[in-house]
């Protein structure tokens, strides 16, 4: 399971464990777009391990990054990580 950096709260990580995708923004709001991530898996479908949470991490060195219970995925724009949303949602960590 994901245990890397940047280290993830308790509850995201439950999160992610559960098989929810965080995705991870650098500064106080997400880039233009980065919500569209979440159309058909809003935080209402969290409990399912079915949702696209959005958390702001300062300390990122690119502007977005998505959390699987598995991997992260690092990116300049939101598009770039529809893919792996794609494949890591609602994939449960062991």
């Amino acid at each position: 399971p994901y245990r890397g950096e940047p280290v993830l709260s308790p509850a995201l990580q439950d999160a992610v464990d559960a098989g929810n995708v965080v995705v991870l923004h650098r500064d106080a709001r997400p880039p233009a777009g980065t919500d569209a991530l979440q159309d058909g898996a809003g935080p209402e479908l969290a409990d399912q391990g079915l949702a696209v949470l959005l958390e702001r991490e300062p300390t990122l060195t690119r502007p977005l990054a998505a959390v699987s219970a598995e991997r992260i995925q690092y990116a300049d724009a939101p598009e770039e990580l529809q893919a792996f949303i794609d494949e890591h949602l609602g994939q449960a960590g062991d």
